[in-house]
């Protein structure tokens, strides 16, 4: 095989796999998610001696939903990334438009956790307030 194509073999391999995590992370905070939710319905049947764990669960189901928006970034960037090299080595209008399409979904991931972290930081800071209008 040619350099070129070990090259771009190797970067659609890495792309697939790092696109497999995202959906393992993906899955799994759901599935954290969905046992909060569990959780919460049990705890308010067994009552407030419990409401701790719900505190807890929410928590966890929390930080899995942030974990999951941040690998789900990297692997938009990855994508981004491999699609416009592989457009500026094929030279394929094909390629040309997937890397756009890659980098547009990209930027529209960026803007959205934008917006996120406006409103977490708000939560944090009552005297921030969070956009009016998204920007999306």
């Amino acid at each position: 095989m040619e350099p070129q194509t070990v090259n771009i073999v190797c970067q659609a391999v890495i792309t697939i796999v790092l696109g497999l995590g995202t959906m393992y992370f993906a899955w799994k905070g759901k599935q954290n998610s969905q046992a909060a939710v569990e959780l919460g319905q049990h705890n308010s049947l067994v009552g407030a001696s419990n409401a701790g764990k719900i505190d807890e669960a929410a928590k966890v189901a929390k930080d899995t939903h942030t974990l999951v928006n941040s690998n789900m970034g990297v692997q938009l960037q990855l994508n981004a990334s491999v699609t416009k090299r592989l457009a500026d080595v094929t030279k394929d209008p094909i390629d040309k438009e997937a890397a756009l399409s890659a980098a547009r979904l990209y930027a529209d991931h960026l803007g959205k956790q934008a917006i996120v972290d406006s409103r977490q930081s708000a939560d944090k800071d009552p005297q921030t307030k969070p956009p009016a209008k998204p920007y999306i």
